[in-house]
């Protein structure tokens, strides 16, 4: 049914932001440690 489909895919997004965050932030990290030039 439409609601468990949009709460399934709620936290498939939830996971996804999660996943992106970590590695936005380990890009962060990294680019703080060693900055480069844009």
């Amino acid at each position: 049914d439409i609601l468990t489909e949009h709460k399934f895919s709620w936290e498939l997004d939830g996971e996804k932001h999660q996943f992106y965050k970590e590695i936005i932030g380990a890009k962060n990290n990294s680019d703080k440690k060693a900055p480069e030039k844009k």
